[in-house]
């Protein structure tokens, strides 16, 4: 157990007692969620493994942490499993990772549990590692918060984020290409692990407590990815191709957004409503205002040329009036107009 890192500051500086004391009481704060401030877990359930989790509450326990537990946990219900694990470190002093999951799986999920303690080990692998420590495991903040990150130094035209230095300190181009390369490790990962578990088949209660998470980050990363495309087509000034990434990213984020209302039926109607914190929403109207900037810089001030490219059919984009006869479309009205006829004819 080490301190939290702030910012671009990570010490790491050793959270447990040097030398246990038996006449002075002692507690921990635990972090089931919000560990990290920037890539934290708040909707779906923590990334980090069963197996270091134990490790860490046996570790604080041969040091004297056997008296208080405060659990910071952002919302019960994505993190049962990980308070399943406490609560058997509170009763029995020593945690034990492999025997606390199948426990918690066997109680819930009583069919095949083998097969979901292995969906829930490949879970954590799947996560997007953002350092060189078994436990720099991003949550679904980190398929949101270094995405605004990015996206706010692009438009402030700044030469680095100093904001992504916790995980990189380099040119923007640079953050902006680690930051692909993570998000489209996790975004295969996690795609891969939900074509597994749809083809092996779920219960309702695993598809409303579990798989979700899965869904959701494969989306999600998939929207992070396309969003590091539109920034390399930027760069590349092929900026119509941008907007057209963005919108892409647009959808991801927002077919994200339907993955937590999924499991919100019955009496969880509307639990996920409040998501506050990763705000999936928020990232698909990000992406569609970027989409209106790039567009602004691309195609102002006249903001015709774009719609003819991408909402006319290839004879007519040519054919120019003096004065315009139709409206202009917003950006994600051109895209939405534009994928709807490269879907019925991919050759457009």
């Amino acid at each position: 157990m080490v301190t939290r890192r702030e910012g671009n500051t990570d010490r790491r500086e050793t959270a447990l007692p040097l030398q246990k004391d038996e006449e002075t009481a002692n507690g921990m704060y635990y972090h089931v969620s919000f560990y990290d401030l920037q890539c934290a877990n708040h909707i779906t359930p923590t990334p980090v493994s069963f197996a270091l989790q134990a490790e860490e509450l046996n570790n604080a326990y041969r040091c004297g942490i056997r008296d208080a537990i405060i659990v910071n946990v952002s919302n019960v219900k994505p993190h049962l499993a990980a308070i399943s694990l406490l609560a058997d470190f509170w009763r029995d002093g020593v945690s034990d990772g492999d025997t606390s999951l199948k426990k918690y799986i066997s109680s819930y999920f009583s069919d095949d549990p083998d097969s979901v303690i292995a969906f829930m080990n490949c879970y954590c692998e799947a996560s997007l590692s953002f350092g060189q420590h078994e436990d720099n495991k991003g949550g679904d903040q980190a398929a949101a918060f270094p995405v605004r990150m990015l996206a706010s130094s692009w438009v402030r035209g700044e030469q680095k984020c100093a904001d992504y230095a916790f995980i990189l300190d380099a040119s923007l181009d640079e953050q902006v290409k680690d930051y692909h390369s993570r998000a489209m490790k996790a975004a295969s990962a996690y795609s891969s692990l939900l074509d597994d578990i749809d083809d092996h088949g779920v219960s309702q209660l695993l598809s409303d407590d579990f798989r979700y998470a899965v869904e959701w980050f494969s989306f999600a990363y998939n929207g992070a990815c396309c969003f590091t495309d539109a920034y390399k087509a930027y760069r590349e000034n092929r900026l119509e191709d941008a907007l057209v990434l963005l919108g892409d990213a647009a959808v991801s984020y927002d077919r994200a957004d339907d993955a937590l209302k999924k499991p919100c039926h019955d009496k969880w109607e509307g639990f996920f409503s409040n998501d506050a914190l990763t705000d999936t929403s928020a990232m698909v109207a990000l992406m569609k205002n970027l989409m209106e900037w790039v567009r602004i810089i691309g195609d102002g001030p006249g903001f015709w040329r774009w719609q003819r490219d991408l909402t006319y059919p290839e004879e007519d984009r040519n054919v120019v009036l003096i004065t315009n006869y139709e409206k202009r479309m917003s950006a994600y009205e051109m895209y939405l107009v534009y994928k709807t006829r490269m879907s019925e004819d991919p050759k457009l």
